[in-house]
């Protein structure tokens, strides 16, 4: 497992770190983005899509659950903030769209057991540190 964490001081170098991750993405990989509402989970999977060379534009699924873009890799954003549990986790075919790409997640608590031995898996908790600055760790599960 490695770990590391960054301390962003605009939007912009939010996404711009969630781009670096996104151009190292081979496939297959599971990034879950915990963090407070506000802290800037989409727009650290925004970059994220940008660094798969996806053009069009990133928002958060909140209502669809699920959005599909395509680009290098096709990314799976998921949103489940209003998930009651686990169980309706397992309905929404993750395992197969880990197949086809890319899975982020935000809110991912609400279906921890699902991705508790999925590997390889990209944890990212981002921690508000005042309106601007965040702290961003990112530890790749392997």
């Amino acid at each position: 497992m490695s770990r590391r964490e960054v301390v962003t001081g605009s939007v912009a170098e939010t996404e711009g770190l969630g781009e670096t991750i996104g151009r190292h993405l081979k496939g297959g990989e599971l990034v879950t983005v915990q963090g407070s509402l506000g802290a800037g989970k989409t727009t650290l999977i925004r970059g994220i899509a940008k660094g798969l060379g996806i053009e069009r534009g990133v928002c958060s699924p909140t209502y669809t659950l699920l959005n599909e873009y395509r680009g290098r890799l096709s990314l799976y954003h998921v949103d489940l903030y209003r998930l009651a549990g686990s169980g309706e986790v397992e309905g929404l075919g993750l395992e197969e769209c880990l197949e086809h790409g890319v899975v982020a997640v935000e809110w991912p608590e609400v279906g921890a057991p699902f991705w508790r031995n999925h590997t390889p898996w990209i944890r990212i908790r981002i921690n508000v540190l005042d309106e601007k600055r965040r702290r961003i760790t990112v530890e790749e599960m392997r």
